[in-house]
């Protein structure tokens, strides 16, 4: 079975009139985030100084901000384009918790809160356990 494609623009911020062509139907998202500003982001260092940096996050990244979008009310797939209007850039800080080999752990937190999905889902399972 072969799946409808359509064609994602991107209304507002960093991403402005920009075109996705060719994404299947299935694939699409209420909501999606891109990085900005040329992939900088914040590094941290051992001795405690701060480097902005640029490119792929290396192992010392600390944040970054994305453009975050929202799939239009209005979006209609069939008609073979759909929306995705700016809502508003956020930061993205990395996840707090410690690994098993005492070091940060390389996630992104769930926006709002200091943990990743993985350490969050730890986290409320051992609230669980020891209740």
């Amino acid at each position: 079975m072969a799946f409808k494609r359509v064609n994602i623009t991107f209304i507002g911020g960093y991403n402005d009139g920009e075109i996705i062509e060719n994404v299947p139907v299935n694939q699409l998202r209420a909501e999606l985030s891109f990085r900005t500003q040329d992939d900088i982001y914040f590094a941290s260092h051992p001795s405690g100084d701060m480097s902005i940096m640029k490119g792929k996050l290396n192992s010392l990244w600390h944040s970054y901000s994305v453009s975050v979008y929202q799939k239009s009310e209005s979006a209609l797939a069939y008609t073979g384009s759909v929306e995705y209007v700016f809502v508003e850039d956020r930061d993205v800080e990395r996840c707090t918790a410690l690994t098993q080999k005492n070091t940060q752990c390389m996630n992104a937190a769930i926006h709002g809160n200091p943990l990743c999905t993985t350490h969050n889902h730890v986290n409320k399972t051992k609230e669980v356990t020891h209740v």
